[in-house]
């Protein structure tokens, strides 16, 4: 039996998240994103729902929507399933593409809408440096900061109202670094790929040897997090962490670095073990 539509007010305003089915990813090259911002474009005319900021990610996306109407499930779904149908059939795969529902937080202020919109576009600080914030494709800053062309189905004046419409003001409050912000790059630390491994396993708690080991439909947060820590510190090559980990190449430890990056952007536990591991290898230093 379907679930019920969720009841959404009309001129209300939300942050929207949704995410690949166990985290898998959902964009494998440059034309899933493009299709995924065509359907974007449809949204606003089909179902009343104006999108103001977006963040394409690996395994997620980021939405800052406000409903004109109350057809934001039907929104989702739509865009979800449309989306879906084609990136399997293009990749020659089956099953759901997304896991579930969508997560949507409502926005109330002009404050939280800001900090929304920052959110969103703070998002990719996972996958590029914070100089290339501007110009990461796959993400609407560009067009606030009027670094690429908008389109048509973009609204950016209401956020930037709020800045007195310079984008100047909207840059710097967006790649300014807060004391709230999460950092994504480890302490730099004095240590070993052997002491990152020790102290990983130490902290979650498993036997070291769990590090080496990966399951299908698994998530190994320990394992995924000992191979970024060890990457980010520049401890080993590529080549000898895949012998260590044991990937056929040095593409699968860059893979499961990178999956590492977008779980500590987003996944609280695992930024709870990181720095439950950080404070272990000081200690021991």
């Amino acid at each position: 039996m379907p679930r019920p539509l969720r009841l959404i007010e009309p001129q209300s305003w939300h942050h929207l998240t949704h995410r690949g089915a166990d985290r898998q990813d959902v964009f494998s090259d440059d034309r899933d994103h493009l299709h995924y911002e065509f359907l974007l474009g449809e949204i606003e005319d089909r179902f009343g729902v104006e999108v103001h900021a977006f963040c394409l990610m690996t395994n997620h996306v980021h939405l800052l929507v406000r409903c004109v109407g109350t057809d934001l499930s039907r929104a989702m779904q739509h865009l979800a399933s449309t989306y879906a149908g084609r990136y399997n059939h293009r990749h020659q795969r089956t099953g759901p593409l997304f896991g579930g529902r969508f997560h949507s937080t409502p926005i109330e202020s002009n404050d939280q809408l800001v900090i929304a919109s920052r959110y969103v576009h703070r998002n990719a600080l996972s996958i590029v440096e914070p100089l290339a914030l501007a110009v990461y494709r796959w993400s609407s800053l560009g067009v606030y900061l009027d670094r690429r062309e908008r389109p048509d189905w973009l609204h950016c004046d209401e956020v930037l109202t709020v800045f007195g419409r310079s984008r100047e003001a909207y840059e710097d409050f967006v790649t300014r670094p807060l004391a709230s912000d999460r950092t994504l790059a480890p302490t730099t630390l004095r240590t070993t790929a052997a002491e990152v491994e020790w102290a990983v396993a130490a902290t979650a708690g498993v036997d070291p040897v769990d590090l080496k080991r990966t399951r299908r439909g698994v998530l190994n947060r320990p394992r995924l997090l000992a191979i970024w820590m060890t990457t980010s510190l520049r401890l080993e090559t590529s080549e000898a962490m895949a012998a260590r980990y044991g990937f056929s190449s040095p593409s699968g430890v860059r893979n499961a670095a990178r999956r590492a990056r977008v779980l500590l952007a987003d996944d609280a536990e695992m930024g709870r073990l990181r720095d439950r591991v950080e404070r272990l290898l000081r200690s021991a230093a």
